[in-house]
């Protein structure tokens, strides 16, 4: 490493506080154009490592429904009629039905996208763990042939 390398490297360190408190100031005025660099920052990221974003999403995802379906669930989480405990199997279900307009309203559509509106909406009530087969029975019939719930 030449000289100039080595003391800009050893300025830094030295001042780190300074340019912190430097950045964050300019992050504070600048939030369009920190935020426009963000995001240019991290497309030409994932266009460069397309497998790696693809497993930190996966992983990401993962990790979310996990938070969810532990909180609903238990530990480990089960389906409330019948037991089931395999992660794969198991959904969160509407305890009073309407999941269909809750999910209209808000334009969340189906699948992954509604785990992260229960975190952000700090786990709200009416919502409990089944697996698949006992949420579309009750869904299709009204009833589970478990007949547990």
């Amino acid at each position: 490493m030449n000289k100039r390398k080595e003391y800009t490297k050893k300025y830094f360190q030295e001042h780190k506080a300074e340019f912190r408190e430097r950045h964050r100031k300019w992050r504070k005025k600048n939030r369009k154009r920190f935020n426009e660099l963000n995001r240019l920052s991290a497309k030409r990221w994932r266009e460069k490592n397309p497998e790696e974003s693809v497993r930190r999403a996966r992983e990401h995802r993962i990790k979310v429904r996990d938070l969810v379906l532990f909180y609903y669930g238990g530990n480990p989480p089960k389906c409330l009629c019948c037991k089931e405990d395999k992660k794969e199997f198991l959904c969160i279900d509407h305890i009073d039905g309407g999941g269909n307009k809750q999910r209209k309203a808000l334009k969340t559509g189906g699948g992954y996208a509604f785990y992260p509106w229960l975190i952000k909406s700090n786990y709200p009530v009416g919502f409990r763990v089944l697996c698949h087969n006992c949420n579309m029975s009750l869904g299709f019939n009204g009833y589970c042939p478990h007949n547990n719930l």
